[in-house]
């Protein structure tokens, strides 16, 4: 009896979408459009960190040290119900659990967002204290889909590719900083993946580059 299974089958080859990110000239028109939007500050961290929606929307203030430019990953917002609702976990892995350095220009705008904050704290009579970073007036968390929404319409606005913070953002900063010579490794920690092959695949367009690159200046060192 034949088994059907043994048969030689050959599988279709499983493509990676193409990654999309936006130009330096693009990301400057889009934070400059977008800085006087109440989600500026949120749209700074993730552009600045390659954090996901989820980390950026799910960060705490006890997790935050804006003194010492740090923020200690440990929290996530994620949508339920089809995006109508939210809800807050703990980070899925130990690997995505991190501290990640904050840039002097992010941490003097979370500085100014803090300060407004706390006002509208004070003159909120139902304000919802989870201690989270980022939230609506009342202190509600900012939901994930309107997040992006928002985010979509000030790229449109703003006349450049409406991308979404993640991909767009997160794919963005990885690879600014892969074409900035950061080793992989350092990509891999500040992103969370779980093991270097997960970036090295993700971003193996930007590798290519770069490996090319490395090829052509030490051949010239030896010309």
């Amino acid at each position: 009896m034949r088994n059907p299974a043994a048969r030689g089958i050959e599988l279709p080859e499983v493509k990676r979408p193409e990654m999309e990110v936006w130009t330096l000239d693009e990301l400057k028109t889009f934070l400059k459009h977008a800085s006087s939007h109440r989600f500026y500050p949120a749209i700074m961290l993730a552009v600045s960190s390659g954090l996901r929606r989820s980390e950026v929307l799910g960060l705490r203030w006890v997790n935050t040290d804006l003194e010492a430019g740090t923020a200690a990953i440990r929290d996530t917002l994620v949508p339920v119900n089809g995006g109508i609702d939210h809800r807050i976990n703990v980070t899925k892995s130990k690997k995505s659990r991190r501290d990640i350095p904050l840039d002097p220009e992010t941490v003097t705008v979370m500085r100014t967002h803090r300060k407004r904050q706390a006002t509208e704290r004070m003159a909120s009579p139902i304000w919802h204290d989870l201690d989270l970073v980022f939230t609506n007036e009342i202190g509600e968390p900012v939901r994930p889909t309107t997040f992006s929404r928002t985010w979509k319409r000030l790229a449109v606005e703003a006349g450049v590719r409406p991308l979404t913070p993640h991909p767009g953002a997160r794919y963005g900063w990885a690879t600014l900083a892969l074409e900035a010579d950061v080793p992989m490794k350092v990509v891999q920690e500040q992103l969370g993946h779980a093991s270097l092959a997960i970036t090295s695949d993700i971003y193996s367009h930007v590798s290519e580059g770069l490996s090319r690159d490395a090829v052509e200046r030490v051949a010239k060192m030896f010309r």
